[in-house]
C-alpha cells in the first residue's frame, strides 16, 4: 500500500532535523522496488520526476575516418592490380641473382657462394 503524494515525498527525501541532516525513511532501493511495483499494478507514482532526453552523440573524426577508409581502399584497389606484374618482377630478379647474373666470370669463379650474394645485393 502506498501512503499519499506528500507522505511519500516526506519518506524518499532527506530530512534536517536540529541543524543535522536525517537519512530518508525509505532508502532508494526500497524506493525504487516500490515504484516498479506501482508502475507494474498500473498507478501512478506520486513523485515522478521529469527525465531529460538523451544527448544525441555526434562523433567529431567520423567524417573524417570514413573518408581515409575510402581513400584507403582505393589506393589497396590499385596496388592489387599492379601486383601480379610485382611478383613477376620480383621472382625474375630473384631467379637472375641465383643464376648469377651480372657477375663477370671472374668473379663467379674466385669469390665464395656468400661473397658472391653480397656483390649481387650491391648493384
Amino acid at each position: 500500500r502506498l501512503p499519499g503524494a506528500e507522505a511519500l515525498g516526506r519518506l524518499l527525501a532527506p530530512q534536517k532535523v536540529r541543524g543535522r541532516w536525517r537519512k530518508p525513511e525509505v532508502s532508494a532501493k526500497r524506493a525504487a522496488k516500490l515504484r516498479k511495483e506501482a508502475l507494474r499494478e498500473g498507478r501512478e507514482w506520486p513523485s515522478e520526476r521529469e527525465r531529460k532526453p538523451l544527448k544525441e552523440v555526434v562523433f567529431k573524426g567520423a567524417a573524417k575516418a570514413a573518408e581515409r577508409k575510402a581513400a584507403r581502399e582505393a589506393s589497396i584497389a590499385e596496388k592489387m592490380e599492379i601486383m601480379p606484374q610485382m611478383i613477376a618482377d620480383f621472382r625474375e630478379k630473384t631467379r637472375a641473382l641465383r643464376r648469377g647474373e651480372g657477375l663477370s666470370v671472374v668473379d663467379r669463379l674466385l669469390y665464395t657462394p656468400k661473397q658472391l650474394r653480397q656483390r649481387q645485393k650491391q648493384k
